[in-house]
């Protein structure tokens, strides 16, 4: 026993895929857990209000994300290691910057349009109070996301599983201790906050612990100078990180806003299902990304062949989740949500085609970002997001939750099909320098 323990702790990789897996695993049941507490401890109306926040301030986690923490991992993994902690620093600097503007911005937004009385206040009446409450939460959470992308770039998937515990684990207890003390939406709203707090300090802990960061890792010239290239790249993967999230949410959003809120709480029962399962595809390919960062004329045959086993793994598992499905939709949802949310395992049904595409696409997405083709995926990926946009404005009003699935299974079809030709292209073009 302890010989193939000593033999999993000596392989990397294995080790690696192990707690990106563990991390993944803990991100799907804890949130899968805490959104059950929630669908069963509010009623039908507080629980699609929930939802329809939740879906706004994703969208606008992305928008502040700016693509600083992906841009900052994919920059640390590609440095060399004396410079690893100066480009850490760097991009943490440019986090702070950003999250604050963006932030900022965000809460005047929100006010103002509360001033102007702009929202529904007939369909969701604490919405403009939720929103702008929002806003400590859009910050910190800028944090928390940017530990866990970078801690990808320093390939310590043990730091990303201590973020995910923290910040999901926190998201359970904190939301059942304050939906204990009074059921409503601000009880979660406020046990998110303590909940990405911690997490936050947390992160920097290790950070200081772990990879020792000192006063000597801000100086002003390299901050300023790396800083400017993390962020060039940044607005490339902004855009692609925005598109992401609209393309998860924009549905959920346009379903709030057509529709009453019970089809937009059984819509994303559905999507959460669905997404949660992708974490296990995401387990396997962000674990494995880091390897695929320094493709070059001499290594690409094996790289190939390394994809290409990825690829097949990652395919077993769509399968197998996907049979899953099919099989026991409707018994996990009547287990998990109850009688009253059953609907939902009818829209999942439709919806499995999108978790298929986004199970290859994701891990194509991180491929060609470590390629630098963030730029021209995120043009293809945003005309994507239009048209899944008119798809959804043809078929919400008529077909409600379904018509929002058919809409965004339509729309990835084509992006996917996208995103194996770039791949195909990029494996090619390595192919014909080695042959030269």
């Amino acid at each position: 026993m302890s010989t193939i323990l000593d033999k999993i702790k000596s392989n990397i990789m294995m080790v690696n895929s192990i707690y990106s897996l563990s991390a993944k695993a803990v991100t799907m049941i804890f949130f899968f857990l805490f959104d059950i507490l929630c669908a069963r401890s509010l009623d039908t109306d507080a629980y699609g209000e929930w939802v329809y926040f939740y879906a706004i301030i994703t969208i606008v986690y992305s928008i502040v994300w700016f693509g600083v923490n992906i841009s900052g991992k994919i920059f640390i993994a590609k440095s060399e290691d004396a410079k690893k902690m100066e480009v850490f620093a760097s991009a943490l600097v440019l986090r702070f910057f950003v999250s604050i503007l963006l932030t900022l911005i965000y809460a005047l937004v929100i006010a103002v349009m509360w001033r102007i009385q702009i929202f529904n206040i007939n369909k969701y009446a604490h919405l403009p109070q939720l929103l702008l409450l929002g806003s400590g939460i859009i910050f910190l959470n800028s944090f928390s996301e940017f530990y866990k992308e970078t801690f990808v770039g320093f390939i310590d998937f043990k730091g990303v599983l201590i973020i995910n515990s923290c910040e999901y684990g926190g998201y359970l207890i904190l939301g059942l201790i304050g939906l204990l003390i009074k059921k409503n939406v601000y009880s979660i709203v406020f046990g998110f906050f303590l909940s990405l707090l911690l997490t936050s300090f947390v992160g920097f802990g290790i950070v200081l612990k772990k990879y020792r960061l000192q006063k000597s890792h801000f100086r002003k010239e390299h901050i300023v100078a790396e800083s400017k290239k993390i962020f060039q790249y940044a607005k490339y993967i902004a855009l692609s990180g925005v598109g992401s999230i609209l393309l998860t949410e924009i549905d959920t959003f346009m379903l709030g806003y057509f529709r009453e809120g019970y089809d937009t709480a059984v819509y994303s029962i559905a999507k959460q299902i669905s997404s949660k399962a992708i974490h296990v595809n995401l387990a396997l390919s962000s674990s494995m990304m880091p390897v695929f960062a320094s493709i070059t004329a001499d290594n690409v045959k094996a790289k190939k062949v390394q994809f290409k086993k990825v690829m097949l793994c990652n395919g077993i598992i769509t399968f197998g989740i996907t049979a899953c499905f099919l099989l026991l939709g409707k018994f996990m949802v009547q287990l998990l949500y109850g009688e009253k949310y059953l609907f939902a395992a009818d829209v999942l049904y439709v919806l499995l085609p999108f978790y298929v595409i986004s199970s290859f696409s994701k891990f194509l997405v991180l491929f060609l970002d470590y390629q630098n083709k963030a730029k021209v995926r995120s043009i293809v990926f945003f005309l994507t997001i239009v048209f899944d946009i008119i798809l959804n404005v043809l078929f919400i009003p008529k077909f409600g939750a379904i018509g929002a699935s058919f809409a965004t299974d339509l729309a990835l079809a084509p992006y996917l099909l996208f995103l194996f030709v770039e791949t195909r292209i990029i494996f090619k073009e390595y192919t014909k320098l080695t042959d030269s």
